[in-house]
Formats: structure tokens, C-alpha cells, sequence
């Protein structure tokens, strides 16, 4: 399998099926099949991010990029995929409709992590979920399979997953009783009394294990031409953070446009010099060692 980051390119096309072949529709991606997708989502965020900042005005502020995504989809992951799953071989689906549900998964689970979070723009504090919400999620395996049952009986398309989604979750909630809506009220309640107050240490302790990841998304909006933009410009990033355990730890990161990363440090002969005299720095600053030089 290709890097989720890196060009699809095939030295050799797909073996398409017999079009004399019946095929059945592309079915719900399996748990395998979803992990697969997910290696290329960020990937696809930060796709969706660029071709946002370049819109031209237009209806929903999307003229000259509409189908853009879907082509992404198309020429970096449907390829994979098919490989990778043999959907071309005979018992496979039909390529069609599996181009429709790769498309649209990946149109739906974007929007469900939301493109803002990606590019390093999710707010400060996570919204807190009403109490239906935690209903749904509670239960979601079971609003599933209502879903597609009802879906199957009354023969909709595909399409209307969505939909008979939000009308069978609809239905559950007003199915239980006032002691039982009361109880999700009272969750989605504490849920937002926590959420308005300072987040624990651990929380921050957490969110550590991604602060390259983090930093990347924070620093990526301030590129390209967009409204956040600096035009043309490269980032890099040395940093130096305690953990839980009282330990310091550095991490560098580059970060441009581009997704494109600069080696620079094996490129600068200087840098084992420069990041360790920076980690005695920034380390006695974050315990409060005061350095002084003389110019």
C-alpha cells in the first residue's frame, strides 16, 4: 500500500470486470475497509482546506472547485483500495457505486470531524453535546442497524442513509420514557458544567502525545494565500515540553503548504549544537531558571 501522503501512481490500470458481469452495489465498508480510509482522511482535510482558500466567490463560496474533492478521492484512494480490498475481482462490487460510497465517506466523515479541526483551527474548548447526542452514541449500533433495515424494506437508495439515520435516532429518543430522556439530560448537564470550567492537567498531559501533529495544524492555516495566510512561507519549529512525569522532552517539526517536510536536521551541521544548547534553555525557563547574556 501507497503512503496516505504520497502520490498514487500505478505502473500498471486497474483489471476492470466483464461488463457482462452482474455486480451488487458497493455495501456499508467493513471495519478493515474504514481503518484502511482513515489513513488518508487527514490527508484529504488538508486537500479540502487548500482548495477552500483558493475558492473563487460563488455559491457557498465553492465555485471552481466543486468535484475537486471527489477527483482527490478518485485518483489517491479508490486505486488503493480497490487493490488493496480486490474489488475488481469477481466477487466484487460494482466500481461505479464504490466510487459513490468512497466519495461520500469521505465527504461525511470530514465534515463529521470537521475541516476546521484539521487545519488547526478548532476552538479552544470542544462543544458540548446536547442530551440526543449522547444518546445517539450510546446507542449508534443499534440506530445502524434500524437504519439499514428500514432502508432495505423500503428500498431507498443508498443516499438516503443520512437521512433514515436522523428520522430512526428521532424516533428512539421520543420511544423513551421522561425518566429515561432525563437521565441523557443530566449527562449532556454535567458534560457542559465540565467543559466550562479549566480542563484538568491530564487533560493537557494528554493532548502531548500529538503536539507534533498539533503544532503542524496550527502553524499549516498561517500558509498559501488564504485569509489566515502568509503567502509563501516555510516554519520550523523546535520545542521543548514537560511531561507528567517532570521529564523535558524536544520535538522539531517543519511546515509549509506543501505537506512537504525539510530534513533540516541532518541538513544543518550545526543543529545537534543548536537543540541542545535550545533544550538547556527552554527546559530552565519552564522551571523557572532565569538565563541572562551578554551581548
Amino acid at each position: 500500500m501507497s503512503s496516505p501522503d504520497s502520490e498514487v501512481t500505478s505502473s500498471s490500470p486497474l483489471t476492470l470486470p466483464e461488463p457482462s458481469i452482474a455486480r451488487h452495489d458497493q455495501k456499508i465498508f467493513t471495519k478493515e475497509e474504514k481503518a484502511f480510509l482513515k489513513d488518508y482522511l487527514e490527508k484529504y482535510a488538508d486537500k479540502c482546506a487548500r482548495l477552500q482558500s483558493q475558492a473563487k466567490p460563488g455559491v457557498r463560496g465553492t465555485a471552481g472547485i466543486v468535484g475537486a474533492k471527489g477527483e482527490w478521492v478518485l485518483k489517491h484512494v479508490y486505486p488503493e483500495f480497490v487493490k488493496r480490498f480486490n474489488s475488481a475481482g469477481p466477487d466484487g462490487p460494482n466500481l461505479e457505486s464504490l466510487k459513490e460510497k468512497l466519495k461520500r465517506w469521505f465527504s461525511n466523515n470530514h465534515k463529521a470531524t470537521g475541516e476546521q479541526l484539521h487545519r488547526g483551527m478548532s476552538p479552544s474548548k470542544p462543544r458540548a453535546s446536547t442530551a440526543i447526542d449522547i444518546f445517539a452514541k450510546e446507542n449508534g449500533e443499534v440506530i445502524k442497524q434500524k437504519s439499514t433495515k428500514e432502508r432495505e424494506l423500503t428500498q431507498q437508495p443508498t443516499q438516503a442513509n443520512l437521512k433514515i439515520h436522523r428520522q430512526v435516532k428521532t424516533t428512539m429518543w421520543n420511544e423513551l420514557t421522561e425518566e429515561d430522556q432525563q437521565a441523557y439530560k443530566d449527562k449532556a448537564r454535567a458534560e457542559k458544567e465540565r467543559l466550562s470550567s479549566t480542563p484538568d492537567p491530564s487533560h493537557n498531559y494528554q493532548r502531548q502525545k500529538t503536539i507534533i501533529k498539533t503544532t503542524s495544524q496550527a502553524l499549516r492555516k498561517l500558509c498559501g494565500n488564504g485569509w489566515d495566510g502568509h503567502g509563501a512561507v516555510v516554519y520550523f519549529v523546535q520545542g521543548v515540553y514537560r511531561d507528567q512525569n517532570d521529564k523535558y522532552k524536544s520535538f522539531s517539526v517543519s511546515v509549509s503548504d506543501t505537506n512537504q517536510a525539510l530534513d533540516v536536521t541532518s541538513e544543518c551541521a550545526e543543529y545537534q549544537a543548536f537543540n541542545d544548547a535550545f533544550y538547556k534553555i527552554a527546559a530552565g525557563f519552564l522551571s523557572g531558571i532565569l538565563f541572562v547574556f551578554s551581548v
